[in-house]
């Protein structure tokens, strides 16, 4: 009979013989999750845009960004906001043509997460909505 050792990397999950976790197993791993903390903060930005088909118009738009909380387990929601705020003046009261390629809610969805994430947040979520009922969603 040959001995076969295996060393096993960290976050391993032993399988059963059918390849699926070990019920014992799984089920210790999951008492060992850590809940994640999921923050938002939402600021209004009014800007305009044009397309070919259409003439210069603007519109009003509610963002949420969401971030994942800080690896010590905290982030203030108040900072997080200014600073929101803060980014948020890239684009309001501008024309959205002259600060994005594709003046579309789905890129200023795509511009927040960017601007978001160079401060140092971890972005899980941009929302975008406007007053007529209509908006985007990018998930991280």
């Amino acid at each position: 009979m040959t001995k076969i050792d295996v060393m096993l990397s960290p976050g391993y999950a032993p399988i059963s013989e059918s390849g699926a976790p070990a019920p014992h197993e799984a089920a210790d791993r999951a008492k060992e999750a850590v809940p994640m903390m999921t923050i938002w903060a939402e600021c209004i930005v009014s800007a305009a845009h044009r397309f070919a088909q259409y003439d210069m118009h603007g519109h009003t738009y509610t963002v949420r960004v969401s971030v994942r909380e800080g690896v010590d387990g905290f982030l203030n929601a108040e900072s997080f906001r200014d600073e929101l705020m803060r980014i948020r003046q890239g684009v309001d009261h501008r024309c959205l043509n002259d600060v994005l390629e594709t003046p579309t809610m789905e890129e200023l969805a795509r511009w927040f997460a960017r601007e978001v994430r160079k401060e140092g947040f971890d972005v899980t979520e941009v929302q975008i909505t406007r007053p007529e009922g209509v908006g985007c969603r990018l998930s991280l």
